[in-house]
């Protein structure tokens, strides 16, 4: 079973912008600051708490309330948005991917129920059954535990899994976890960052495609392996 586990924001669905317009605007009302859209772009991929935080400069306080804050305009600015938030070919491509037999999870850093929400408004949750929010681990990602949760929930082998993200988080959680890993050039990560995946897309639509290639180049990599003469 070839197990497809796939970021949220920046990957399925085009939030990262909105998310930093939302934050920021949290942020300016809360504390009159301005804060810079790059600084922002930067932190997202992280969790929430994490991105408050930081945000708060490490005063706790200001991060609740900025976490608080958030979600409310999260709710109010962006669910409602689902399906227009959605990259081209998402759809589509998932119905594929399911075609070909493919089990998909959405493994993300967003919180269990944020996901859920999006994830009904877009459509998203007609096509994937399964979610793993960063609460639902001890350590979301870059951590592997959402990718190893999401793996036990889909009766899944990290041998024939593979995780899909537009950030560095998401290679080094699919890396540590033992699965491939497929980039999108198109989210929050620069290009540059993303090089140590398997594969980098830059459409969706190239998915199905890129998951057959890296699991062939990682099938046949463990059968010359396990014969003596090369291991990768």
């Amino acid at each position: 079973m070839t197990a497809v586990l796939l970021d949220l924001d920046g990957t399925l669905l085009r939030t990262p912008e909105l998310i930093g317009t939302e934050l920021a605007a949290e942020v300016r009302d809360l504390t009159g600051r301005a804060i810079e859209p790059g600084r922002v772009r930067r932190l997202i991929g992280r969790s929430l708490p994490e991105m408050a935080s930081s945000l708060a400069d490490g005063e706790s306080t200001l991060a609740r309330r900025i976490s608080e804050g958030y979600l409310r305009r999260y709710e109010r600015n962006i669910v409602p948005l689902g399906r227009e938030l959605l990259y081209p070919g998402v759809l589509d491509t998932l119905d594929v991917l399911r075609g070909r037999g493919c089990h998909a999870a959405v493994v993300t850093n967003k919180s269990h129920t944020g996901a859920v929400r999006i994830m009904r408004s877009s459509g998203l949750s007609e096509m994937i059954g399964i979610v793993v929010g960063a609460d639902d681990v001890v350590a979301p990602k870059p951590a592997p535990d959402a990718i190893e949760l999401a793996l036990d929930l889909l009766g899944g082998h990290p041998d024939t899994a593979v995780m899909v993200g537009d950030t560095s988080h998401d290679v080094t959680a699919g890396r540590l976890a033992g699965a491939a890993t497929v980039a999108v050039s198109y989210g929050v990560g620069r290009r540059a960052e993303l090089e140590s995946a398997d594969a980098i897309i830059d459409l969706f639509e190239a998915l199905p495609e890129a998951l057959a290639e890296v699991l062939d180049r990682r099938t046949t990599c463990t059968t010359v392996g396990e014969s003596g003469e090369w291991l990768r």
